[in-house]
């Protein structure tokens, strides 16, 4: 089960774009993520760049050990298809 502290959450999408079962939609400010399809990879988790993301229950044992991305000489990065839209916030300056 993957718990979503989303009072630091900035909804960059990093968790969507990882998710090798693609059960994790961004929906505006709101993360959904369809916990019976979970394969407790663990990919989200050390995919956020926030650390927004916890992962709890079944299968944490075998937890993959993947660097997390951005770490120093680490050569996995987050890779988006084409059928995931990535939504970032607009700021007031984009409507001058």
């Amino acid at each position: 089960m993957i718990l979503i502290n989303e009072e630091i959450c900035c909804y960059c999408g990093s968790c969507v774009a990882v998710c090798p079962q693609n059960i994790i939609e961004l929906i505006d400010t709101y993360l959904r993520i369809d916990q019976q399809k979970c394969i407790n990879c663990g990919i989200c988790v050390k995919g956020c760049p926030m650390g927004v993301l916890t992962l709890k229950g079944k299968g944490v044992d075998g937890l993959l050990n993947l660097p997390a991305f951005g770490a120093g000489g680490s050569e996995i990065s987050p890779t988006i298809s084409a059928s995931k839209t990535i939504l970032t916030p607009l700021s007031s300056q984009s409507f001058a």
